[in-house]
């Protein structure tokens, strides 16, 4: 979610820091978290910068990448914890004789404690792991080249179903499936070609090649 940065007096480096950076622009920041609850479920959180600096596109999404991955593990921890039903001493007891550690499981014992409805805050947060992982473009070489291949493949079956004729799109999707290329793929595909002018739709359900 949003939140406010801001520099005091007393964080003069910050100050000039923010008065003169170009945005949009991905920075590194240290400071204090402060956080204000008007009304419960509603938080408003800010940080008083001590230390902000500029990084590249690369090193940010590997830190979301990073903290994505440990905040599921955590959540795997979180959601054993709500299944064995242990509040409290029992909890950590059981946690610790696990393996977590005791940063985790205090903080797991301290959430259940205190959070009111646990199984929104777990589905919130893996929510809020798939909208950050969404925003990072993450195509390597590797994945350009397998996604060429289908465009290929889609294309190639169009052609051999009659394309240029137009093809059911449903019978499409279903030799498509018999050659193991998956529905969400055929579909991505499908959209990639009628927005490049390669396809088309006659009437609602055909598809059509051009050319």
């Amino acid at each position: 979610g949003a939140f406010t940065v801001y520099a005091g007096q007393y964080q003069p480096e910050a100050s000039i820091f923010f008065s003169t950076v170009q945005v949009p622009a991905f920075i590194a920041l240290t400071g204090k978290a402060r956080t204000y609850e008007p009304e419960p479920g509603s938080v408003f959180v800010s940080i008083r910068a001590e230390e902000v600096n500029i990084v590249d596109e690369e090193t940010r999404n590997r830190w979301v990448v990073d903290t994505a991955e440990q905040t599921v593990e955590r959540l795997e921890v979180f959601s054993d914890a709500l299944t064995s039903e242990y509040r409290g001493e029992k909890l950590r007891e059981y946690l610790l004789e696990k393996g977590i550690s005791s940063e985790l499981t205090e903080g797991i014992v301290i959430a259940l404690e205190r959070e009111r409805s646990p199984d929104e805050f777990a589905k919130l947060l893996k929510f809020s792991i798939r909208e950050g992982l969404k925003t990072l473009d993450l195509d390597s070489e590797d994945n350009a080249d397998a996604k060429a291949d289908q465009k290929e493949f889609v294309l190639e079956l169009l052609r051999e179903m009659g394309g240029t004729k137009g093809v059911d799109y449903a019978a499409f999707m279903d030799a498509a499936a018999s050659r193991g290329i998956s529905e969400q793929v055929v579909e991505e595909v499908i959209r990639f070609l009628l927005a490049g002018g390669q396809c088309y739709e006659p009437k609602i359900g055909i598809i059509r090649l051009v050319g």
